[in-house]
C-alpha cells in the first residue's frame, strides 16, 4: 500500500546492490589548478580582491563537487565575504561577514592563515573547463590583510 515498505525485499536488494563508492571512483576525474596572487584585500572595501584560475582539457563534462582552499593572512575572517564564480556564471557565496563575539560558536581571527579548503555542491552539472573566479572583500574597518593563494579540486564525470 501507499507508504509501506517492503522490508525483507529491501534488504535482499541491498544485500546485492553496487558499491556506489566504488563506482564513482572508477569514473571520477579530478582537475587542479592555484593560483598565488598575494594580492591585498583592501580595508572596508566591497570591491575586494580579485583573481581567476584558468582550467582547459580537463575531461570533465559535468562538476559534482568543487574543493576551494583558500589562504590568506587577514587578521579577521568574520570581516570577509568570500565568492567563487565558475566558468559558467554562476557564483556561490563561500563565507558572509559576521560578528565576532568572544564565546560565539562562530569563526574568528585569522583563520585562513594556514589555509582552509570550503566545500561547494551547487555547480552540479557545470562545466570545469574555464575561467573560475575568486573574490575575496572585507566588510569591516580595522582588520587588513591579504588573499596569498587560492586553488581548487573539482571532481566530476
Amino acid at each position: 500500500g501507499y507508504g509501506v515498505v517492503n522490508a525483507s525485499a529491501a534488504t535482499q536488494a541491498a544485500r546485492t546492490w553496487p558499491d556506489a563508492g566504488t563506482l564513482l571512483s572508477a569514473n571520477e576525474v579530478i582537475a587542479t589548478g592555484t593560483a598565488m596572487p598575494s594580492v591585498p584585500i583592501p580595508d572596508n572595501n566591497a570591491t575586494g580582491a580579485t583573481s581567476t584560475i584558468t582550467l582547459s582539457t580537463t575531461g570533465i563534462s559535468g562538476v559534482e563537487f568543487v574543493e576551494l582552499t583558500v589562504t590568506s593572512n587577514h587578521a579577521e575572517f568574520g570581516d570577509l565575504f568570500i565568492t567563487l564564480t565558475s566558468p559558467g556564471g554562476t557564483a556561490s557565496i563561500i563565507t558572509t561577514p559576521h560578528t565576532c563575539n568572544n564565546g560565539q560558536p562562530v569563526p574568528c581571527g585569522a583563520l585562513l592563515t594556514g589555509g582552509h579548503t570550503f566545500g561547494v555542491a551547487r555547480l552540479l552539472g557545470e562545466t570545469a573547463n574555464g575561467v573560475w573566479t575568486l573574490n575575496v572583500s572585507d566588510a569591516q574597518a580595522g582588520n587588513t590583510g591579504s588573499l596569498l593563494s587560492w586553488g581548487l579540486k573539482v571532481h566530476g564525470y
